[in-house]
């Protein structure tokens, strides 16, 4: 009798074991879907594609018991198509500039965003950005290259030399990481 009213005492104290693994189970998926938003901060897409892996594993196993899991699932896959949209955005821009050997800057968030994120490649939005970023990165080559016959064909030679030097260092960073990258995607499963 004595452990019976223990037992009914220690249920209301404490809830019942379901419901305490339940609230367990729904901090660690907040703690996932935290870890997620500062990995997107950070630009860490290997970790934010686990953390949103594990969400929808939990999803996918607990969903009836942990409804928020699929909740917050998708609003980070949300806000990550939002940052590689800006991250295209961002790379177009660069890419009409004149200051084209910028893109070296935002090229690993672009890359690792496209090879990390399948969830990304599920929007026709992400395709076209997808798409127009890698065209202008042909493009900016190509506009490059008939600067400097430009260049040539006026006998400005200082300028034509400089033109020269920067079209190398672009072209060099294109080739080298727009190869490696499609090679990739080639491969890659989601893409």
């Amino acid at each position: 009798l004595a452990s019976g009213l223990s037992r009914v005492y220690h249920q209301k104290k404490f809830g019942t074991t379901y419901e305490n693994k339940v609230r367990e189970l729904q901090d660690k998926t907040v703690d996932q879907s935290n870890r997620a938003m500062k990995a997107i901060e950070s630009s860490d897409y290997h970790m934010l594609q686990d953390c949103i892996r594990i969400l929808d594993l939990t999803d996918r196993h607990l969903g009836k018991h942990i409804p928020i899991a699929s909740k917050k699932s998708e609003a980070l896959k949300k806000h990550a198509l939002g940052s590689f949209l800006d991250i295209c955005k961002k790379a177009q821009s660069i890419l009409e500039s004149n200051n084209k050997i910028a893109i070296e800057n935002i090229f690993k968030d672009y890359r690792d965003s496209v090879l990390c994120l399948p969830f990304i490649f599920a929007s026709s939005e992400s395709i076209k950005a997808f798409t127009l970023t890698n065209q202008l990165m042909y493009d900016a080559l190509v506009k490059e290259i008939s600067d400097i016959d430009k260049c040539l064909e006026s006998f400005d030679f200082a300028k034509c030399y400089s033109k020269v030097k920067s079209t190398r260092k672009l072209g060099a960073f294109l080739a080298d990481h727009c190869t490696l990258l499609h090679e990739r995607v080639k491969t890659s499963k989601h893409v």
